[in-house]
């Protein structure tokens, strides 16, 4: 399955969840990262608010969506959530805490970072739970894989 593709480290590990949340490395990249950790030292979920979007995805939005997304009011948004997690309420439960994160941040849409893989029954199913719109115009990722775009429009 492609899904693992994109959402594979090196290790789930204490030492990772700390590179993932130094505060210069996610400065300098305009990221914010939530992590979920079970005996405070194996990762089981991690969230990445991207606080700026690419321009292939504002052209797309803008073409095949006619929604105008910027860097103002607007974050890109990759959750994972490792198998052994999944179907336990922990993803929603992580989502409801992001979208408020994101409110607090006044942007107005979330989108997910590079689409939601056409196959992915199961991440559709949880996006679509999670209040996303997905849209119905497929698209090839960089690597050449079907995707869908997703969005949600938070009420400030």
């Amino acid at each position: 399955q492609h899904t693992r593709h994109y959402c594979v480290y090196p290790s789930y590990d204490k030492k990772t969840a700390e590179l993932f949340c130094n505060e210069e490395i996610n400065r300098n990249n305009d990221k914010l990262r939530l992590i979920a950790l079970i005996n405070q030292s194996t990762i089981v979920a991690l969230f990445n608010i991207t606080l700026s979007i690419r321009n292939d995805e504002y052209e797309r939005f803008r073409i095949n969506h006619k929604i105008e997304l910027n860097n103002n009011n607007t974050t890109r948004l990759s959750p994972c959530i490792t198998d052994n997690f999944q179907n336990k309420y922990l993803g929603s439960y992580l989502m409801e805490k992001t979208i408020d994160i994101i409110r607090r941040m006044c942007k107005r849409y979330v989108i997910l970072s590079g689409g939601v893989l056409v196959e992915n029954t199961r991440a559709i199913r949880f996006f679509e739970k999670n209040k996303f719109k997905l849209f119905s115009t497929i698209f090839l990722s960089h690597d050449g894989y079907e995707c869908k775009d997703g969005l949600i429009e938070i009420d400030l």
